[in-house]
């Protein structure tokens, strides 16, 4: 598991351009008030953000980014949700123990879940989403860069339609575990590229990854879309009736 964070973490830097400078340049704020803030300037964009740390609010603190926004590290804990709509996150986002973090625009380095957190994709760009520890992650849009991993108990749920893998056309619900082949670091990953269209009509073009050896049940699943759940419950209504 070491290892996936290097890489990964090395990739985002790379991405954002985050090795020009080196991590004493930046600063950790740390933000427990349970309060509403809206970040739409570059106060913090030397700054690793962190909410509610050892602190469990009810409601948590509330962190809103839209555009102008300029953030380089954010992590969420506890109860605190934090919402994109606009602006950047260089580096990542991390969510653990209960949070939320919804992402509806904006560009962002890496989003991981883990600890119980829900992240909710609905727009933007983004590298890459992870989830591990009892993490989730719904992808339903947005444009994924790189790639979606999950290891020790992270789920990651993809909603959308036309999902394929090697040109093999998968059905709803079914999990990437069965259809990624050994690769990875020292080969201990099932890995493939996934494509199909997500729910706001994103193409979906990337890299995924899953633990071979998976005691914790990690997975990546396939999700129908509203309207074709739909069409399934009335499909089973119309035969309830006739019989």
């Amino acid at each position: 598991m070491r290892n996936k964070i290097v890489i990964l973490m090395l990739g985002v830097l790379l991405y954002a351009g985050g090795l020009s400078q080196s991590a004493a340049d930046y600063d950790y704020v740390y933000i427990d008030d349970g309060g509403n803030h809206l970040i739409e300037d570059a106060t913090y964009q030397n700054s690793y953000v962190i909410l509610d740390y050892h602190i469990a609010n009810n409601p948590g603190t509330y962190f809103h980014i839209v555009n102008g926004g300029n953030i380089w590290q954010l992590s969420a804990c506890n109860n605190s949700t934090i919402k994109v709509d606009g602006g950047s996150i260089s580096s990542w986002i991390i969510g653990s123990g209960n949070s939320e973090i919804l992402v509806n625009s904006g560009t962002i380095g890496t989003i991981w879940s883990d600890g119980h957190s829900l992240v909710t994709v609905n727009g933007g760009a983004i590298y890459a989403v992870s989830a591990f520890g009892n993490g989730t992650a719904e992808v339903r849009g947005g444009t994924l860069l790189n790639a979606i991993q999950t290891w020790s108990s992270g789920k990651i749920y993809l909603y959308g339609t036309n999902f394929s893998v090697g040109g093999v056309e998968l059905n709803y619900g079914d999990s990437l575990r069965d259809y990624g082949v050994i690769g990875g670091p020292n080969f201990n990953d099932l890995t493939g590229v996934i494509t199909g269209t997500l729910l706001d009509s994103s193409l979906l073009n990337c890299e995924f990854s899953v633990p071979l050896n998976n005691p914790g049940g990690a997975d990546i699943i396939v999700i129908p879309e509203p309207a074709t759940l739909c069409l399934l419950a009335l499909g089973g209504l119309f035969l309830r009736r006739r019989r």
